[in-house]
Parts: structure tokens; sequence; C-alpha cells
């Protein structure tokens, strides 16, 4: 049902489907052909589709429309490339005329035989008797297909000649030492070819000249394939393995009989050196050598052997000691990360329990009942993170063989950052905390910052654990003088009635009554030079008392500590507040936050900002989406790899991503979007369980404007997503205030730039390459966006979303500004200016410098405008 066309340019195909048709071709290209006119088309017997062109028969199977089957050229056979008419006969074999001859296509064989010339031939017919009738140069020709394929004599095969590395071979001639052909190639039997005689061609005759051609099929045994070719080419065959062989040849006729299968047995053999023998010989002449070697080297490791053996055991003992050492470090390694591990997993979904928690146990409209229940699962699951807090902070103490990084802290401030650590279990536990300090105002001690922060807050931590978060705790603070030396004494004691055991393995104890990190501690307090005492009394309770030496000198002899500038004590809070009002202070809730994030001008939050959320934790995400469904549009991302990918095509206004995340992880899309000129500018914010330092500097090194730790607080959190997406809105008024011309000595306009130039690359290269091109008139975004590697609609986006500009506007306020500060220097006149500025005429100049200033251009230079 289809149109097939020949055309100049190669074959077509056209489909009528209803109204429409629709026209196909590059059958050539897609065969690997060059494309050449189309002379005729013939479907045959077989519903091929056979089309000739200038140098090639195509044939395609109808029914797949476009399938190349078969291709007829030159080189495999075709004997002219001018191809006018063609017909098939009763039996299905297509004929074909051509400028030099008659062409038979056995269809079934894929065969093709050229029969001599009739003339230039050009039409053709079928009579209803099955002859062909021929129109050709000469006249009229009409001959039966059938007596024309049997006619002529069958012969037998005979081999011709033989042919060794391009030579044609004689009778008694010697090859590379070989005699090949002792009689008559037809008479010999049987064929050897020795070593360098490798390449040899057989030709084959079938001793008859006439119209009918025949194609020579072979094959070599043991290989089962038949080969068809031209029996003019001879077969061949290079490079044989050694082994014996049996040529098959045989002759196929047009009307598809075949004659008798010739055999002619065929040795390859090598030289002597390449035999089976002379290997087997090579083999053991090699085992020969290897048992001398191997008796030599055998004698003389006996003698070693009597030596070593005494050194072995001897080593053994040494080494076995080392080995258990070795394994048992080994063993704590990985139990450590193991724990390290659970823990920092843990605390994501207790980053579910507790946000939801905290936010349900402030609601003033629960009953009373269920508002009991939610405040004892709020206590508990504090106690929880406390408890995980705690064994994670002390299996990260792993590097104690480091040096101390000491520095002088107020000691009263010291302290009350770590009570400020503990306030949230204090206020919502039942405890009876007493907070007392005896000391001077300006007491300074010399302590490493992280270490002893983790060794009072374990202390007190642990004193909770001992009362069940039900009990008195008392923290004092005091000076003390012993031997000469000044002593800051910290005392931790509570009414806990189970007596505490000191353990060193947090794995090997029920965590009930147990001192965890003791030994951790000790050390911490051993390398500052100080001591550490523990007394327990069963039904009476527990008293840690920790002594640090006050003065400088006590420490300065020591190789083991460096002397550092001190680290900030803000995160503590406020330390004029007692301690009293401390244990009872509540934390500013939620609500709250949410009311000062809510204050911001009305313009801001009149359009939904988007936000990014790449989070694998299926429950995580959903809690996220109630907490921010409702005041942004949210785009959502399960791992690394779709996060970069939503960043780029999405252009969000904050990105909030986990850390630990398949595919691709958060510090490689964090990396990937601050590296990326289009995502550059966009706010991120990294979520996540993992707490070390490490984690937290590399973090912020990749450029994340943040990074908070899980559970987090949901209050919080918000505030800070709705601080940094202000801050972007802030930096758009910045541009608009850029585009005005500076005073002169004005260092507001200076500062703007250099903050501009921190605070986004990109806008900083949009109007760089803005004013190196300032004075193309014919400068637009199309260039611009080239400049920049970018299509435009990215670009349109991208300034959209950091200035509130159109690329338009931004690049006229570009030029306005250049225009103002040529103009305001005097020097150059409005024609001069409207040039170097890039516009071709004056009036649209002076529109667009009325719309930016209120004033033209002419009276701008002695006015008041800035």
């Amino acid at each position: 049902g289809n149109i097939w066309l020949g055309t100049d340019i190669g074959l077509k195909r056209m489909d009528n489907q209803g109204q429409s048709i629709q026209l196909h071709g590059s059958y050539e290209r897609d065969a690997g052909l060059r494309v050449s006119p189309v002379y005729s088309i013939y479907v045959n017997t077989y519903n091929q589709i056979l089309a000739s062109c200038s140098d090639k028969i195509l044939r395609i199977d109808g029914r797949e429309k476009g399938k190349v089957e078969k291709i007829f050229t030159l080189f495999n056979g075709l004997s002219s490339s001018h191809i006018y008419c063609m017909v098939d006969d009763e039996n299905g074999n297509t004929w074909v005329g051509s400028n030099s001859g008659i062409i038979t296509i056995r269809n079934d064989r894929d065969l093709l035989f050229n029969y001599a010339s009739f003339g230039y031939s050009s039409e053709v017919c079928r009579l209803r008797d099955g002859r062909l009738l021929w129109a050709s140069s000469l006249g009229l020709t009409v001959f039966d297909p059938q007596m024309v394929k049997t006619e002529g004599h069958k012969s037998a095969l005979r081999l011709a000649e033989v042919w060794v590395n391009g030579e044609q071979v004689s009778v008694g001639k010697s090859l590379n030492g070989q005699v090949v052909l002792n009689v008559t190639s037809n008479q010999q039997r049987d064929f050897v070819f020795g070593a360098g005689n490798d390449f040899f061609t057989f030709y084959f005759s079938d001793l008859q000249y006439g119209i009918m051609q025949c194609r020579q099929a072979y094959r070599l045994l043991p290989d089962e394939d038949w080969k068809v070719g031209e029996l003019e080419n001879g077969v061949s065959f290079r490079r044989l393995p050694i082994g014996d062989y049996t040529l098959q040849v045989k002759l196929i006729y047009p009307d598809a009989s075949e004659s008798e299968v010739v055999e002619i047995p065929i040795r390859i053999n090598t030289y002597w050196w390449d035999t089976v023998w002379a290997r087997f010989g090579y083999f053991l002449a090699a085992l020969g050598i290897v048992g001398i070697v191997y008796g030599y080297v055998e004698r003389r490791g006996r003698r070693r052997v009597m030596h070593r053996t005494r050194e072995m055991k001897l080593r053994e003992k040494l080494n076995l000691t080392k080995i258990r050492e070795e394994q048992k470090r080994e063993m704590d390694f990985m139990r450590n990360q193991l724990l390290k591990r659970f823990m920092e997993e843990l605390r994501t979904p207790l980053s579910l329990i507790i946000a939801p928690l905290k936010e349900m146990s402030q609601e003033q409209n629960l009953p009373i009942g269920v508002l009991s229940q939610l405040r004892v699962a709020y206590r508990n699951s504090l106690g929880m993170l406390d408890s995980c807090n705690q064994l994670l902070s002390i299996y990260t103490q792993d590097s104690l063989n480091g040096k101390l990084k000491v520095a002088p802290y107020a000691a009263d401030k010291f302290m009350d950052k770590v009570v400020f650590s503990v306030n949230e279990l204090v206020r919502i536990n039942r405890i009876d905390f007493k907070y007392d300090k005896r000391i001077k105002k300006d007491l300074e001690i010399w302590v490493d910052n992280q270490r002893i922060s983790f060794v009072l807050h374990n202390l007190l931590t642990n004193a909770f654990n001992h009362i069940r978060f039900s009990g008195m705790v008392y923290f004092s603070l005091q000076e003390m003088m012993r031997d000469g030396v000044r002593y800051c004494v910290i005392t931790v004691e509570d009414n806990g009635k189970n007596q505490v055991k000191i353990t060193n393995d947090a794995l090997q104890l029920d965590l009930t009554g147990a001192e965890l990190g003791y030994d951790v501690m000790e050390k911490i307090i051993q390398l500052h030079h100080g001591t550490i005492m523990l007394k327990s009394t069963e039904r009476e309770g527990t008293e840690v008392v920790v002594e640090l030496p006050v003065n400088k000198e006590v420490l300065q002899n020591d190789p083991n500590i460096l002397f550092v500038d001190p680290e900030s004590l803000d995160e503590s809070g406020d330390t004029s507040v007692s301690a009293e009002e401390k244990s009872r202070e509540v934390p500013v809730p939620e609500e709250t936050v949410m009311e000062m994030a809510a204050s911001e001008p009305v313009s801001v939050q009149r359009e939904k900002k988007k936000l990014l959320i790449v989070e694998d934790h299926k429950d995580i995400r959903l809690y996220l989406k109630m907490l921010f469904g409702k005041e942004y549009d949210l785009l959502i991302a399960t791992n690394g790899q779709e996060g970069v990918e939503l960043a780029v095509n999405e252009l969000p206004d904050l990105i909030l991503c986990d850390v630990m995340m398949p595919v691709k992880d958060g510090f490689e899309c964090c990396r990937e979007i601050k590296e990326n000129l289009v995502t550059c500018n966009i706010p991120f914010i990294m979520l996540t369980a993992k707490v070390e330092d490490e984690d937290v500097i590399h973090g912020l090194e990749l450029g994340a404007d943040d990074y908070i730790l899980k559970p987090f607080t949901p209050g919080i959190l918000k505030a800070k997503v709705h601080n940094l997406i202000n801050g972007r809105v802030h930096l758009k008024q910045m541009y608009t205030q850029l585009l005005m011309p500076p005073e002169d000595g004005n260092s507001d306009a200076s500062s703007i730039e250099e903050k501009v130039k921190v605070e986004d690359p990109f806008i900083t290269a949009v109007v760089k390459i803005i004013e190196e091109n300032m004075c193309e008139a014919d400068f637009n975004v199309k260039k611009l966006a080239s400049e920049l590697n970018m299509s435009q609609p990215t670009l349109y986006r991208k300034v959209k979303q950091s200035t509130d500009f159109t690329i338009i506007e931004l690049i006229r306020g570009v030029r306005m500004r250049k225009a103002a500060v040529l103009l305001k220097q005097k020097i150059y006149a409005v024609q001069e200016v409207v040039e170097m500025v890039g516009y071709n005429d004056i009036p649209t100049f002076r529109r667009h410098f009325v719309d930016a200033f209120g004033t033209t251009p002419s009276t701008y230079p002695n006015s008041e405008t800035p």
C-alpha cells in the first residue's frame, strides 16, 4: 500500500495516512552507501523491491519497508552500472537489462550471472509463454530463459593453476626448499605446504567458454560452511594452523544445478623446531634445568631452615603479643566506629520524635491527660538523645595522644556555658539542680575548651542518669590552694540510690549505675595536670571532684600542650542570669520564632519562595513537607544527583540537604551546586546527624551557608531558612543601588560593589561582560548568553531571580550608570557619551536617561542628582 519513488537524490517511500502523506528516505545512508540517482524500481515475485541506481542495485524487503537486504555493486559481480529495466521469469528469477548486456539474479541464493551483450537494453516484457522480449539498440531480442540457463555442456571442474606466495608454481619448482608440484596440478592427488609456504591459491576451470556463467562454491573441512565466489578469483588461504584439511570445490550453474564436488587433500607442516616433538624436547630440557636449580636451592634452603627455625620461634613469641594487641585495637576501633555510626543513625529517628513532641507539648488547647502524656514522652526522648550524645562524645575522643590546645577562659562563663547546655534536660525533668559559684569573677583557667567541655557535660549527664532524671544534683565551683599551686575545684554531687561503678567500656555493663567514659575523662584531666576522684555510696549518692590548676606556669613546660587564642563562648547564653533562673528557663517557643520571621514586610512574603529538600529518609521528607509546605513551594529530591539536577533546572530560593545519601552524598551535592555559576548564589543548609567537627568544617568549606545537626528544633530551622531567603532579598536591593551612579568620594558604592562580588560572582561576571561590550550598539541578550555559555531562558531566570531585573533592564541600567559617570566628569559631549555607551540615536538615549534619573543628559552634570 506504499508508493516507492526513484529520485535524483535516492530512493524514497511515500506513506498515505488518511489526509496526510509522509515521505521516508535515507535507505542508502542507513546501509552505509553513497546516495545516487535511481534509474528504475521493480517489485519481484518474492515481494522484494529492486532499485537500480547509477552504481548499484538495492534489494529491500517490502514487508519491513526499509531494510536493505542485499547490495549488488561492480565489486561483487555487477557488470554494468547503468540499469534501466527489470522483469521476473516464471521461476522467480529477476532479469536485468543494462547498457553492457543482460544480467540474471537468483533471488533464492543471492547469486548474479552476466550474459553476452544484446546491445543497449532499455525495455523488457515477459510474454504469455514465458519468453522474454527485449528492446535494445540492435532491435528486438526474444529468448526462453529456461533454455538459456540449461543450454551448454556442464563439464567437470578441473584444477588449473596453483600459486604460492604470489608466484605461479610449475612442476618441479622449489619454493623455500620444498617442491609443491611433482606432476601437473590437475593430476596431483594431494598437496603439502611446508614452512614459509603458508599463502597459497587454487585456480579452477570448467573448460568452457560461452555466454553461460558459473559460480564456484568451496569449503575447507573440517569447516562445514560453503562459500560462493567468482570462478576466476580462485580459492586462497593464508597461515592455516598445522594439520590436515580437505578442500571441496563445486560449480553452481544459473539453473541452480551443481557439478560434482572436487576434493583436494591438504597438509600444513611447519619448521622442525616448531613441531610437537620439538616442543616436548623443550619441555624436558626446561624440566631438567628446573630440577637442577631446585636441587641446589633445596640444599641451601635446608641449611637456612636450621638457623631460621630458632630465629622464628623467638620472633613468634615476640610478635604474638604485638598481634594480640593490634587485634584488640582493631576490634576496639571497629566497635567504636560501629557504635558511633549507630548513634549517628539514631539521631535521625530521634529528630522525628523530639520535634513533633516539642510542638505538641506546647499546645495549650489539648486535654490535660494527653498533654501530660506528651510531656512524659518528650522528657524521655530528651533523655534518650542526651544518652546518645554522651556515648557519641565518649567514642569520638580518640585523639588523646594529640597536643592540647590550651587557652585562657573566664571560669564562671565557662561553667555557665556547660550549665546552659543541659538547661532543657533540667527544665523538662523533675531535677532539683543547684549551681553554686564561689570564685572570683575575674578568675581564668587555662584549659582545652572542647575537651574540658566534654568532661563537665559528661559529669552532669552521668549525674542525671544516676538519679534517673528525678532527684537532686549539686554543681559547685570554688578555689583551693595546695602546695603553692592554685586549683579550680569542680564538684558534681547527686543523691542517686545505686552505687556507681567505674567501667572502661560502655558496652560491657548495663548503663544503669555505670560511670560512662570515666577513663577518657581521667586521661583528659591528667593531661591538664589535674586530678579527678569519684566517691559513691549505696543509698547515699555519688560525688565526683575535679581539680584543675589555674596558673599557666604549671603547663608551660609540657611539650604536649599548645597555647592558642581563646574561642568565643557566646553560645553559653546570658551569663548574668542566676543559676536557679537558668534551671527554670524555658527556651524561646517555636511560635515566637515564627512570629519574628513573620514580622518581615508583606512585600517579601507576597510570593511563595521555592524550597528544595534533598533527603533520602522518607519520614524526614514527610515531616519537612508538613513543616514548610504552607509557607513555601517545595521541590523534593531523594538523592544528591536528583538534587543537583533540580537545582539547575528550577533555581530554588534555598536548598535544604542531608549529608548521608545514596548515589551522591550531600558534600558532593553542595560542591557541584556552589561551583556551578548558575546555582552558586543559592543559600545551602546541610541537615545531618554527623556531629564531628571535621564534617562541619568540611561542609562549611564547600560553601554551605549553615550546618544543622539532627535532631533539630523546628522553630530554629524555620527561622534560619527564613533569614537566609530574606538575605537574598536584601542582596537584590543592593543591585538597585549598584546601578545608581556613585558620588564623588562616596565609599558606600565601593562597599556595595565589593559585597556584590563576594555574595554573587555570577552577577559580577554578567556586569563585567556588559561593561566590556558597552560601546557595541548591537550587543544584546543573545550575545550575552553566548559569552556565558548559557541558554537565553536560563540566563533570564537566573538574572531575574538574583536581581529582580530583566536582562534588558540590567544591560540598560549598566549603560545608564556609565553614561551618568561620564557626564558628571564634564569632559565629553552628549553625542560622544551616547556613542561610548552603545546607543545609535540621541532621542532613545535621552528617553532612557530621563526614565532612570529624572533629568535630561544636558542638564544632568549641573544638577544635584548623584
